[in-house]
């Protein structure tokens, strides 16, 4: 591979948007580390999350040269793959004749019934988006209700902050179980 091949990939590997981890150990004394979750083998520590990100974002570089030398597979980011939502699960005839009779009773599909228990397991809550800034937007357009924009912003604040807070309050309920 050419210097400049070389240097173009890494360029966009390194631009592309991992998710960044951050765990803190008590092991040896208080330290973080920071890993990109895509990358199973890539971690780097601090003393600090921020200086455990830093060493991170300051090696990222020659850890994706290193690996397109070695001719290793990069994955890419969760965010930038496409999720059909569909799953095949196998499972024993059995738990399928019993969960099939669950549903059954309860009147829903097998479908709603496993995104439903596969939620709850996984501690998943459908995302709720708050709209404040398109709500500004739609508010800025439409010249006689511009007078009511801050008023609107705070209520759409402190309503995303009410979910915030419920959620909080619901997890904290759910680990104190």
């Amino acid at each position: 591979m050419e210097e400049n091949e070389l240097k173009q990939k890494v360029e966009y590997y390194a631009n592309l948007p991992y998710t960044i981890v951050i765990e803190r150990h008590e092991e040896q004394g208080r330290y973080y580390v920071a890993r990109y979750a895509e990358l199973a083998h890539f971690i780097m520590t601090g003393v600090t999350p921020e200086e455990s990100v830093r060493e991170l974002e300051s090696e990222k570089r020659e850890w994706f040269e290193e690996n397109i030398k070695d001719g290793n597979k990069i994955p890419l980011p969760l965010k930038s793959r496409k999720y059909s939502g569909k799953v095949v699960l196998r499972m024993p005839p059995q738990l399928h004749e019993h969960l099939i009779g669950m549903t059954e009773l309860q009147g829903i599909s097998l479908n709603s019934f496993m995104v439903q228990a596969v939620s709850q397991a996984a501690d998943y809550e459908k995302p709720t988006v708050c709209i404040r800034s398109a709500a500004s937007e739609v508010l800025k357009a439409s010249s006689p209700l511009s007078s009511s924009l801050p008023q609107v912003e705070r209520g759409l604040t402190e309503e995303c902050n009410d979910v915030a807070n419920s959620r909080k309050i619901t997890k904290a309920g759910k680990d104190s179980q």
